[in-house]
Parts: structure tokens; sequence; C-alpha cells
């Protein structure tokens, strides 16, 4: 049975508070945990020894803060089992399942008046969480021991891509048109004929060697039949009200790793989402890297001095 999608929190609490009394827990609500401890939990369900704390989600994030709590009631009391309830409408990002396994949180699954065990609340490794989550997600693992394993990773959502790719990342550089050129000459992208990329204006990514780099690389991409083109987004506000980075193409989107951490080895994942990422809005507020060069160098003088003032201080 699936829940009506009109259902707010109270009704997914009232499911949960239903299922732990008929296993004959006692159930209290909004109940302080602690002193020292600012949240409190949806749900407090007690039988014996055996004592969980339940907070219901209904959106499909893990806010920073309330991670936070979460470790700091971990920390206070680590045999506490703390869960999260999610309804089943609600797609269950992998990165939510990542962040639950490693601060040891459980995940419910509230399947219309039934609460289903998703997930362990013992806490887990990198590598445990990894082989758990490869094994039930459609999604790509990065860590340190696979290195060509991570660039293979790439090179699969890359050859994945029909008709175009659009990449949205803050801070995409070089690495990024390095790893679609590998692509292009391996003739795994023979079905794209457009290549567009969004990222952001920072020191360490926007430089003449990029620009330098990226000219000659749309000089052969438009020999192959690609349109190529990179836009850089200056405006400091709007860059804050994107975080991931995002593959977009014919009838997909992906949030991915940047190439630089993938290379690394730095422990994340990548996988296909439902996602729709604000690419043509970070696109049209955009300059050209090649044709605007001369404005994203004067707002790139600009940082730098507002950078340097800074260490001044």
């Amino acid at each position: 049975m699936v829940v009506e999608p009109e259902w707010g929190i109270d009704e997914y609490i009232e499911v949960c508070r239903d299922s732990f009394r008929q296993r004959s827990y006692l159930v209290e609500s909004n109940v302080a945990i602690d002193p020292r401890i600012r949240w409190r939990p949806h749900l407090r369900a007690t039988k014996g020894s055996d004592i969980r704390v339940i907070e219901v989600r209904i959106t499909e994030d893990l806010p920073a803060l309330w991670l936070a709590e979460m470790e700091k009631t971990k920390t206070f009391f680590p045999n506490l089992n703390v869960y999260i309830a999610i309804p089943s409408g609600t797609k269950i990002l992998p990165a939510v399942l990542v962040d639950a396994r490693r601060a040891g949180i459980g995940v419910y699954e509230i399947d219309g008046t039934h609460l289903v065990d998703r997930v362990n609340p013992a806490p887990a490794t990198d590598t445990q969480i990894a082989e758990e989550l490869k094994a039930k997600l459609p999604m790509f693992i990065i860590r340190r021991q696979r290195p060509y394993g991570n660039i293979l990773d790439l090179r699969r959502i890359l050859r994945g891509c029909r008709s175009y790719i659009h990449w949205l990342d803050r801070h995409f550089d070089r690495a990024g048109i390095e790893r679609i050129y590998e692509e292009i000459v391996a003739a795994g992208l023979e079905s794209i004929h457009d290549i567009s990329i969004v990222c952001g204006l920072y020191e360490n990514n926007i430089t003449n060697v990029m620009r330098s780099d990226f000219k000659r690389f749309r000089e052969e991409c438009g020999h192959r039949g690609i349109q190529t083109a990179i836009r850089v987004v200056c405006d400091r506000e709007m860059l804050q009200e994107v975080h991931d980075r995002f593959i977009i193409t014919e009838g997909a989107v992906y949030s991915v790793l940047p190439v630089n951490a993938i290379e690394m080895g730095q422990f994340g994942q990548m996988f296909e989402t439902e996602a729709d990422p604000p690419f043509r809005e970070f696109w049209d507020a955009g300059f050209d890297l090649v044709n605007d060069w001369e404005r994203i160098e004067k707002e790139l003088a600009a940082l730098k001095k507002k950078s340097a003032d800074k260490d001044k201080r």
C-alpha cells in the first residue's frame, strides 16, 4: 500500500507511532534526550533496554546541522539507536544513505501503514558502505583503493551520454577537459554534437593556460563536428546556490564528483539522479571563456585583489 501524496509529516509520525505500539514499545513524542542536546526526536520508543529515537524526514537530504546534532547524540549515548524514517514515495538519495551509515543512523521506510527496516543503525567504515550501497543502488563508489576503477567509472558515465553533454561544476578546470578529450579520441562520444560547460570564477581554476587549452580543444572538436563552449559565472551570490556537480545528457542526469577528487580517490559517490539542476540559469548568467575573456580577466583581478586584501588584515 502506498500512502496518499497529500499526507503531511504528522500523518507519517502517526504511522511510526502505531507501528511501535503494535510491537509493545512505550512511545513518547518530542522528549528531550539530554540537556546538552538541542534536538528533540519526533518519537522515542522504549522496550526494556531497547531504546530507539526516530526522526521523520520528508525531504531527500540530511541537513548538516541535523547531522552534527546526531553526532553529538551518539558521542554522549553511543548505544542509543537513532533512526530516520522516510516515506516510500520519497526517493532516498544515495548520499543520504552514505551519511546515515557513516553516522551510525538507521533508516526506516514508511510504506503505507507499515514501517520497513532499510538500514541498520550500526556505524560502518567507508569500505563497508561502498560494498553495501554498490550492491543495492545504480551508483559508482569512488575510493582510494581503486585508482583505475575510479577513472573508469567517470568514463562509463561519459560514454553513456547521448546527443549532448552539459556539465555544471563550480570548480571545473583543465582536468575535466582532458577527460572529455580522452573519450572523444577513444570514440566513446560518437553521438555527441554539443559539449557545454558552466563553471564558477575561482583563482585556481580559471587561468590563461586553461583558456589556451580550451581554444585548442574547441578547434579540434569543431573538426569532429562537436560544438563546444565554456561559460564562467562570476556572480558570487549565485555561485552559492549550487554545491553538487552534474553531468546532464539526453534522458539522464548524473551527480558527479570533481575530476581531481576522482583522480585522487577521495571517497564519494556518483549516481544517476532525478534532480533538475539549474544549468540553463547558470549558462545564461555566465561569460564565454574565449569571447568574453577581457571581462573575465577584470573579474578575476578584482577577486585576487579582494583575497590579497583579506590576507593583509
